[in-house]
């Protein structure tokens, strides 16, 4: 594959380290569908999870083509990220299970609870003291106009135990209105946001990747903060 199209960022402290990286990526829709592609323009080694279809209203804030109503999640980000960066290293791998593959830099980007605990105990098992440091799970729950991403690293002890508290039930998550659960420019902003934790993770840029980070588009509009209300919402 020609190198030409990284000629820009090249000399970027995080490029050498993540170029021909493997990322496990667990979803490819609401936030799924732009880290897939963020991480394609950084040349990493992209293996994907994911069983849905695209259907019409997807196109309300994944990144998905009128042409790809109807087809696979994944075929349709192998396809975007052959089309758009030039990538051919990205592989779709079915659904995620507690029988699923672990890699050290894992992004869950999925819409259920379940196997975003699957991925991260399948995460957390598979570290050790030769790998941890170059270990980061990343998760980002998306609502219409809201989002959360936390940032575990490794060897972060404590945020691996801090993290397990925001793990729940699929029955805990509050229902919310079914016709606001997507914007495109929140799904891009969260995938960008998580991107940019995994360059400063790459950089060793600790105090740069947030064990928590939210970020609300209207600030003027009352919106009840809490994890539960926002935890499996993004790519349905």
């Amino acid at each position: 594959m020609t190198t030409s199209r990284f000629d820009r960022f090249k000399d970027a402290g995080w490029f050498e380290y993540l170029k021909d990286r493997d990322v496990i990526v667990g979803g490819a829709g609401g936030i799924g569908s732009f880290v897939n592609f963020f991480l394609s323009r950084l040349g990493c080694n992209i293996y994907i999870y994911d069983m849905d279809l695209f259907e019409a209203h997807n196109m309300s804030g994944q990144l998905v083509r009128g042409k790809d109503i109807g087809k696979s999640k994944t075929d349709v980000a192998i396809e975007i990220v052959k089309d758009f960066s030039n990538h051919s290293r990205i592989e779709a791998l079915g659904e995620y299970t507690e029988e699923s593959e672990f890699n050290p830099i894992m992004i869950s980007c999925f819409d259920n609870m379940l196997a975003r605990k699957n991925m991260f105990n399948n995460w957390v098992k598979g570290l050790t003291d030769e790998n941890k440091s170059e270990a980061i799970f990343i998760d980002g729950r998306l609502l219409a106009e809201q989002y959360q991403i936390f940032c575990i690293r490794g060897e972060d002890s404590e945020a691996i135990e801090a993290y397990k508290q925001h793990l729940f039930n699929d029955s805990e998550v509050e229902d919310v209105e079914c016709t606001y659960k997507q914007t495109t420019h929140c799904a891009a902003g969260i995938a960008s946001h998580m991107i940019g934790f995994l360059t400063n993770f790459a950089l060793g840029n600790y105090s740069a990747v947030p064990f928590y980070y939210e970020y609300i588009t209207n600030v003027n509009v009352t919106i009840e903060h809490n994890v539960q209300s926002i935890s499996a919402i993004g790519q349905e």
